[in-house]
């Protein structure tokens, strides 16, 4: 039988939870730490989450893995400056986390020509 004082209290939570990360991505543009088109994209999946949600869909979370400057030197077989060149000419997009560079592990894989799966960027 189904409880609706838990759907009640999944949908408050859900709610709290949604406000708590649009607060922080605020506080992030305000900072500089991320830009709007970023921003714009992460509330959008939020609200897309929220959406399937109240359709009584679930989706997979997501994972999002970020590497240094370094790691995606290593992987392209390129000097960091190189890397910190494709990332001036946008061919990789640089992603600012605190004041430290970061690139998604599957742009750089992709550049490299090695196939993924998914966007986890697990090697095929």
């Amino acid at each position: 039988m189904f409880n609706y004082e838990h759907k009640k209290e999944d949908d408050m939570i859900s709610r709290q939870t949604s406000e708590m990360a649009a607060n922080f991505i605020r506080t992030l543009e305000k900072s500089g730490t991320v830009d709007k088109g970023e921003s714009r994209e992460f509330t959008a999946l939020c609200r897309k989450i929220e959406q399937d949600k109240a359709r009584g869909e679930e989706r997979q979370p997501v994972e999002i893995k970020l590497i240094s400057k370094r790691k995606a030197a290593e992987i392209l077989s390129v000097s960091v400056k190189t890397v910190d060149r494709l990332g001036a000419s946008g061919a990789l997009q640089k992603r600012m986390i605190g004041g430290s560079v970061r690139f998604l592990i599957a742009d750089v894989y992709s550049l490299a020509g090695i196939k993924t799966s998914g966007t986890e960027g697990t090697i095929t």
